[in-house]
């Protein structure tokens, strides 16, 4: 029966935390400008790791430089010709992106940590809109990017 008791209040801890994170998402998105919004809507279906050509690499890696240098909430720790890579986050976000070669190719993939398991769902979108800027170049408008813990 403690079992039972205990994995109810567990259900009701993930659920509590859930509408919490769902509301302040909605309150971080009802803050964007409509170009924010409609950027960040393209942004969030881009894939986080796809291909690009070998000629691309130099401007890919910059931009990812770049990005991180002022997005992040902690430092650059690597930055070699294949991983670019911040101290892990114990708040905020920070970034890992990898450049892999494969025939005339790279194959880059993106990923964007928490330091706070509540905007881990944050962090995904920040490596989405970091994708789509790599792959397309489009820069995000301001507020888009998450850089701070739950408004």
């Amino acid at each position: 029966m403690d079992q039972i008791v205990l994995k109810i209040a567990r259900l009701a801890v993930c659920l509590t935390a859930a509408v919490s994170l769902t509301a302040c998402m909605t309150t971080a998105m009802n803050k964007m400008t409509p170009e924010g919004k409609a950027f960040y809507e393209k942004a969030k279906v881009h894939p986080t790791s796809f291909m690009i050509s070998k000629d691309q690499g130099a401007d890919v890696w910059g931009r990812a430089q770049s990005f991180i240098s002022e997005h992040s909430s902690v430092k650059l720790q690597t930055t070699t010709d294949y991983v670019i890579e911040t101290y892990n986050p114990q708040y905020g976000y920070g970034y890992k992106v990898t450049k892999a070669p494969s025939g005339q190719e790279f194959k880059i993939t993106v990923n964007c940590l928490s330091g706070d398991f509540l905007n881990h769902l944050r962090a995904e979108d920040n490596a989405h809109i970091l994708a789509h800027y790599l792959k397309t170049g489009e820069l995000p408008p301001d507020g888009v990017v998450n850089m701070s813990v739950m408004p």
